[in-house]
């Protein structure tokens, strides 16, 4: 939540570090990177 992932934000899936781990997201026009244990904790849906 400090972060700024809270619900009905709009996060953009950006690109995967080269060995997996962290990822980079796009959060409202702010890039922001996570641990894949980390995020694998944030719930999408498509749209």
């Amino acid at each position: 939540m400090e972060l700024g992932l809270m619900p009905g934000t709009t996060v953009r899936f950006v690109k995967t570090a080269p060995l997996g781990d962290p990822i980079a997201l796009e959060v409202e026009g702010r890039h922001l990177s996570l641990r894949r244990e980390d995020a694998a904790q944030i719930t999408v849906q498509a749209i």
